[in-house]
């Protein structure tokens, strides 16, 4: 168990007691009303099992200000940039200072699509909530545009967790 990154098609590595990882997609057309009477208590069945973990919607996400409302409470949302971009300002109050959300850039987008997106999700969700990039590579990607993207990433990554409000760190003001 100790080298599992999840138990569904999420490629994502997690810590252990946050393995927990249910596919929704069906929800991005659920009101929070049937959210709340169907995905939550199935959702949560998994989630108690595995002790937390996250869900994935791609996306849009009409129920978003329950998705924390799991029992037990989970840790992030997978998601794909694609079909969120617009719902980032609510994901931000959702998830503020309670979990992560995954981005997966995995519709195609070019190195700097990828970039320019994760750098404007960085911008709406900090300092409240840290977005991990997911990116999708196929044979077309050459070594020089892995290393650029990495780059290019990690740059955006580096500014950004400057700003960001870390659970329990110390306010140094």
């Amino acid at each position: 168990i100790d080298r599992f990154t999840s138990l569904d098609f999420n490629p994502v590595w997690a810590p252990e007691q946050r393995k927990g990882f249910v596919s929704d997609d069906v929800c991005s057309g659920f009101s929070s009303e049937i959210f709340k009477t169907f995905s939550l208590p199935y959702n949560s069945r998994i989630f108690q099992h595995w002790r937390g973990g996250r869900i994935h919607n791609c996306g849009p996400h009409p129920a978003i200000d329950l998705y924390l409302h799991h029992d037990p409470e989970i840790n992030g949302l997978n998601c794909s940039y694609m079909y969120t971009v617009d719902e980032l300002p609510r994901i931000r109050t959702a998830f503020k200072a309670k979990g992560i959300i995954e981005l997966m850039f995995d519709n195609g987008e070019s190195g700097q699509e990828i970039i320019r997106g994760y750098e404007d999700a960085a911008e709406i969700l900090t300092p409240d909530v840290a977005a991990i990039p997911v990116v999708w590579l196929n044979e077309s990607w050459t070594d020089r545009d892995i290393t650029d993207l990495y780059h290019g990433l990690i740059n955006v990554a580096k500014r950004y967790s400057r700003s960001m409000k870390w659970a329990g760190a110390r306010n140094m003001d």
